[in-house]
């Protein structure tokens, strides 16, 4: 159950002397205290109840941002996310929005923009591949680790590394959305199409030729993480 953890958390987000350290802090003690418990708080993450499922959502915030469809499924507008065994609940309830569980998510999508169609719409992930994705935060040429613009007391090799452990041991059916298809934006409607046609977990793993243009952006991924986080990276992330 999660009720023990909103009571402290609840009253650390109302405690207004706590610095955000003191609630850095907290969250982890309870990441490392409760082995079956994954808490992700980051901007960019968001739960989505969507044809009678939940959806664990990884996108930039202007993209979450400027789709009313997404909008309209939202569970909260309020990023964070707590997952345990069986439930997933947002991070930090408030007197507006009372403490509410939702079934754990049984999809969990990844949004990326690529204008080159170097990735396609939609494609399956292994639990390496969608930590690594997550990590890069490709956003049509440019590397937004973990999709967050601002300073971040969180770290981002840490935050992917979780996302891995959760897919990995869940098995949870995860997809990357390419949000730009022949260099538009797609509207919400396409994307909210593409979530469903993901939550339908009726696509093969990606078999996209390695063309030119695959292979330059593999490059440029491997150029970035490689700078950015070195050796530390866990093997099982890839492309």
């Amino acid at each position: 159950m999660l009720l023990p953890l909103w009571l402290p958390l609840y009253c650390l987000q109302e405690e207004a002397s706590l610095s955000l350290a003191g609630r850095v802090c907290l969250i982890f003690l309870f990441t490392f205290s409760l082995n079956m418990l994954f808490i992700f708080h980051t901007v960019c993450i968001r739960l989505l109840s969507s044809g009678g499922s939940i959806v664990l959502l990884f996108a930039p915030v202007e993209v979450i941002k400027s789709c009313s469809e997404i909008q309209d499924v939202l569970v909260s507008t309020d990023s964070g996310v707590v997952i345990c065994s069986k439930q997933s609940s947002v991070l930090f309830p408030t007197k507006s929005r009372p403490p509410q569980l939702f079934t754990k998510p049984a999809t969990v999508v990844v949004v990326s923009s690529d204008s080159t169609d170097a990735l396609p719409l939609v494609s399956k992930l292994s639990p390496g591949q969608a930590a690594y994705h997550f990590l890069a935060g490709y956003e049509d040429g440019k590397f937004i680790p973990a999709y967050n613009r601002a300073p971040s007391p969180f770290d981002q090799l840490a935050l992917a590394n979780s996302l891995f452990l959760h897919l990995k041991k869940d098995k949870t059916p995860t997809y990357l959305i390419n949000a730009k298809s022949s260099g538009k934006q797609i509207d919400g409607k396409d994307l909210m199409r593409l979530i469903e046609l993901a939550q339908s977990n009726g696509m093969p793993d990606s078999t996209k030729p390695e063309d030119t243009r695959v292979a330059e952006l593999k490059g440029k991924y491997r150029g970035f993480i490689s700078s950015k986080f070195g050796k530390c990276l866990p093997e099982e992330f890839s492309f």
